[in-house]
């Protein structure tokens, strides 16, 4: 059964187009057969509130997600790997 998911991004302040199409594309091959990505919002650079990994500033990504509960785990193993990736938050939306 596939579920909702909200993913937020905190990207580095050097991170291009390019790189966030990136980013995208590996979160899309990531949970497929099953799962896709049904919206991608960017909220552009902000000011961080304080410092992550010595950077001040970050660009926020804003995903929804369709996949399948056991991909969260690959997932956020890649987020950790990634070094353009700051923070990640995924929520799981409710179905009602």
């Amino acid at each position: 059964m596939k579920n909702k998911y909200e993913l937020v991004l905190i990207l580095k302040s050097s991170a291009t187009e390019e790189k966030q199409k990136e980013i995208a594309k590996l979160i899309e091959k990531s949970i497929q057969p099953e799962g896709k990505i049904t919206g991608n919002n960017n909220w552009g650079k902000k000011v961080l509130s304080y410092p992550i990994k010595k950077e001040k500033e970050g660009i926020y990504l804003l995903l929804t997600l369709e996949m399948l509960a056991g991909s969260t785990r690959t997932l956020i193993e890649k987020f950790k790997l990634s070094e353009i990736i700051l923070r990640h938050l995924l929520i799981r939306k409710d179905s009602s």
